[in-house]
């Protein structure tokens, strides 16, 4: 039968007042021993069932008990709303209701009328709990609905509009046998999601363990092609650290994922042990980056390493300027941070002494604006920088060294601090700048003459 537009929009918002409206009934009776947000659970009831057995209920929009203290047993507490993506009609996008009602509001806050396992409505909401339990289809008004669920949840509705009651026995059949396909394509999309998620993950691991450790970079490009992600471009490898006692490694990596996706750093993550890999396709503020993670993890703490943009052949690499990024935060103590490879000023040149394309990198970050200077104008200020810094700051000393008049060596310093933007001055800029005129020294004695 023909229908506005106005009509199909009613439909959905009446099943999703009605999804809203059940919320969740606890699995068995309990004592609740916690009614309060936990940690990355978000809101949290916990139940303890006895003989050491205590059940979970997180995430939720709400509570039905009591928010402190400790209550008496509770038979089959209701636990809180969690919304539900309604079906729409075929044809139609699903219209989501503005704001689901909260438990206050439908009048289920009082514990003694919730529902006790085995069978029965919340006092009060028998006409609901009906919709939600019924074998066969139920007729509200001039509408027919048929709800689909998985593992004791609802997770969609099919709506017939029914104003003259045509509708007979084959048709509540048709119906039946449609919610039943419902549930089994529900339960295909959920498995697919799973295999996506699987694949993902050990498309990463392999491209982090490097091309010694894992497949050729042929074959890592197909995977990615596959997964339609494209690895032609620079990544960098992020590495997000959990605490030592944060055991659910798996709700750790759902919040890195929230925060990835909130600043659009990338989509490829893979958990490990105790931290989460991802490959950051943009660049973007890391520290909000961090700062979204710990609101995901409603409150609990992380760290994150940061290695180099490279290509897919450099990932590994990236993995491990990552790894050291973290080892360095905790050595140097202080609070969990977030903490660059690309940052790390002298600690890189310790850590890989013997690669000099991280040596050269060194050099360029610090003194690649007076090289080029110098080539440009024929002038020594890398040299003067580097014998000023040897003799400690001291004018005389360096001005012995350089043979230069005592003048000569301050417009010297005077156009080095022009061109580069540093304040020779503050003592770790020194000590970076001391470095990096050394290693450019050993570069030029290692290139062929």
């Amino acid at each position: 039968m023909a229908k506005t537009e106005q009509q199909h929009r009613q439909d959905i918002l009446d099943v999703g007042k009605l999804i809203y409206q059940k919320g969740w009934v606890a699995a068995n009776d309990g004592k609740v021993v916690w009614a309060a947000p936990l940690g990355i659970y978000g809101n949290c009831i916990v139940l303890d069932h006895g003989y050491g057995l205590q059940s979970i209920y997180g995430h939720l929009s709400a509570f039905a008990v009591p928010t402190e203290g400790i209550v008496p047993t509770v038979p089959g507490v209701l636990a809180g709303t969690v919304p539900v993506v309604p079906v729409a009609p075929r044809g139609e996008v699903p219209y989501w209701p503005a704001e689901a009602p909260s438990v206050a509001d439908l009048g289920w806050t009082d514990t003694a009328t919730t529902a006790p396992i085995g069978g029965g409505a919340p006092a009060g909401d028998e006409h609901n709990y009906h919709f939600l339990t019924a074998a066969d289809p139920v007729r509200e008004g001039e509408r027919l609905y048929s709800v689909a669920v998985l593992g004791g949840a609802p997770v969609g509705v099919l709506v017939l509009r029914d104003p003259d009651r045509p509708a007979g026995h084959t048709e509540l059949v048709a119906m039946k046998h449609a919610t039943a396909v419902l549930a089994m394509e529900i339960t295909r999309l959920q498995s697919l999601a799973e295999s996506d998620t699987r694949l993902r993950t050990n498309l990463v691991l392999d491209l982090v363990a490097g091309p010694d450790a894992g497949p050729d970079g042929v074959m890592l490009l197909n995977r990615a092609q596959a997964l339609r992600y494209d690895l032609g471009r620079p990544h960098r490898v992020v590495l997000v650290e959990a605490h030592s006692d944060d055991d659910e490694i798996n709700l750790f990596l759902h919040a890195v994922v929230r925060a990835a996706r909130a600043v659009r750093a990338g989509s490829l993550l893979a958990p490990r042990l105790h931290d989460v890999i991802l490959l950051a396709d943009a660049e973007v503020s890391w520290d909000l980056f961090r700062a979204r993670t710990v609101t995901e993890l409603h409150g609990g703490q992380c760290r994150v390493g940061v290695g180099g943009r490279h290509e897919p052949d450099g990932f590994a690499l990236s993995c491990w300027e990552a790894e050291l990024a973290l080892r360095m935060q905790k050595a140097v103590g202080g609070p969990d941070r977030v903490t660059l490879f690309d940052d790390l000023g002298i600690y890189k040149i310790l850590a890989t002494a013997g690669d000099t394309s991280a040596m050269e990198r060194f050099v360029t970050e610090w003194l690649g604006s007076l090289i080029d200077y110098d080539a440009e104008h024929g002038t020594p200020l890398v040299l003067t920088l580097s014998q000023y810094l040897d003799c400690g700051g001291n004018y005389d000393a360096s001005a012995r060294a350089l043979s230069v008049h005592r003048s000569t060596l301050k417009y010297r310093l005077r156009r080095i601090r022009q061109v580069s933007g540093h304040e020779l001055g503050r003592p770790d800029v020194q000590f970076n700048l001391q470095v990096a005129t050394h290693a450019w020294r050993t570069l030029e004695a290692l290139r062929p003459s």
